[in-house]
């Protein structure tokens, strides 16, 4: 069976034989059938790597790493180019300008924080507080613009945050730009603030993030974590103009453009969430949320104790396959 190498171009399918050598040794075939993923010419079956009756559209995922762990602004500069380089690889409805969703999770950039807090950006009553990595958190929040439901809902946050021993340092709105936002994503554009939040002295990092874990569980942000921190948007230009500074640098860059199959595009739903991000379906999805429903009874952690049924249900019905 001859080999083929195959190259994808708009309308029309490249193959070249194994001696092939030059331009000329190249076949052009435009609308390949669809039996088998082979092109019949010149008498001969050749079978191509492409076949189209198994193509199937899914999230675009990538991943930058600096393996020493030192932070690099060349890590965060070059996962955005990969952004938006890879914005063929998200959906957008009849709106072309809303995206399904995009985003980038990035290694705490803790320069980057610290002069936040000098410059007072969390309050100005904070800005003498020296920030230790990984024993504060940081979280993107999302509220309705309605400036009532925003106080309301910070004192609310802020009861929880008590009631687990943290402490809500201060807060900041996130600076946004909403002009290449379509029509769609703008309608259900969110107010966005950042919150800091420390710890008690006397809790660990890993204990910290255990509590944080049941923290977002009650309170319901779209994350806070001490070690990674991310930024969402729903525009189809995929660049994230929010880590311009200088000073926001980190050792990893998680990015994702999503195109949303089993649900609808929203602002919640844009990835990467707190821990992951996704690229598929899960068609099981139903059966495996089922058989954890009927299990939380069972669940139990030796940190939380009598609290582990505070983290329940595990899983959500409101949320795509990934964010369940």
């Amino acid at each position: 069976m001859l080999r083929a190498s195959l190259f994808r171009h708009p309308g029309k399918v490249l193959v070249r034989t194994p001696h092939a050598s030059s331009l000329s040794s190249y076949s052009y075939f435009r609308n390949p059938p669809k039996h088998g993923g082979s092109v019949v010419g010149k008498g001969n079956k050749q079978s191509l790597l492409y076949q189209r009756d198994h193509e199937k559209d899914s999230c675009g995922v990538g991943i930058l790493a600096q393996l020493q762990k030192k932070p690099s602004r060349k890590v965060v500069l070059q996962a955005n180019e990969m952004l938006v380089r890879m914005s063929h690889r998200g959906g957008c409805g009849c709106d072309p300008a809303s995206g399904d969703g995009a985003g980038m999770l990035v290694g705490m950039p803790h320069m980057f924080i610290q002069r936040l807090v000098d410059e007072g950006a969390f309050g100005g009553a904070h800005t003498s507080v020296a920030l230790v990595p990984e024993q504060y958190a940081v979280g993107n929040v999302f509220f309705s613009k309605n400036s009532e439901h925003i106080d309301a809902s910070k004192k609310v946050f802020d009861t929880i945050a008590k009631d687990l021993n943290l402490t809500v340092l201060g807060w900041r709105p996130v600076p946004t730009s909403n002009h290449e936002l379509g029509q769609t994503s703008l309608a259900s554009e969110p107010h966005i603030e950042q919150v800091l939040v420390l710890p008690p002295s006397n809790l660990s990092n890993d204990h910290f993030e255990k509590e944080l874990m049941r923290f977002v569980t009650r309170a319901f942000p779209p994350y806070v974590l001490s070690r990674n921190l991310a930024f969402l948007h729903m525009t189809a230009l995929h660049s994230m103009h929010g880590i311009t500074a200088h000073d926001f640098s980190s050792h990893l860059a998680l990015v994702h453009s999503r195109f949303s199959t089993n649900t609808f595009p929203s602002w919640d739903r844009a990835q990467p969430y707190r821990v992951l991000c996704h690229n598929g379906e899960i068609n099981t999805l139903r059966g495996n949320k089922n058989w954890m429903f009927a299990r939380g009874s069972k669940a139990h952690s030796a940190y939380f104790g009598h609290a582990t049924s505070s983290l329940l249900p595990v899983c959500s019905d409101d949320m795509s396959d990934s964010g369940t």
